[in-house]
């Protein structure tokens, strides 16, 4: 599992890291030949996608890191620990319940 969220990471980090070296840096340079860079959009515009992508760079780097430090091997398969799914029965209204134990981050991207 940990595999195939790294791979779709490091895909969303290729993506990223080719629109920073190469669209951003055409983008940035188009808008600057319309001159005046007080009120010129589509340079700010540029310019906020450029740093809004280099944070979520960072971002992404940071959590292939922590993926790549879980050993698979050393969770635990006698309790429940990262990682794991868990399937709980609610007697109050007879049914099963199931719970997967992720970190905040990943808990609050399910959410949304």
């Amino acid at each position: 599992m940990s595999q195939a969220i790294k791979e779709k990471l490091q895909g969303q980090l290729d993506e990223l890291e080719s629109e920073l070296r190469v669209h951003l840096p055409k983008e940035i340079k188009r808008a600057l030949e319309f001159g005046d860079l007080r009120e010129n959009s589509e340079y700010k515009a540029a310019l906020e996608r450029q740093n809004m992508v280099k944070a979520r760079i960072v971002e992404l780097r940071q959590r292939i890191s922590e993926i790549a430090s879980i050993d698979p091997n050393k969770v635990p398969r006698d309790r429940a620990s990262y990682g794991s799914t868990l399937v709980l029965y609610d007697a109050e209204k007879d049914e099963e319940v199931t719970y997967r134990l992720v970190s905040r981050k990943k808990a609050i991207q399910l959410m949304e």
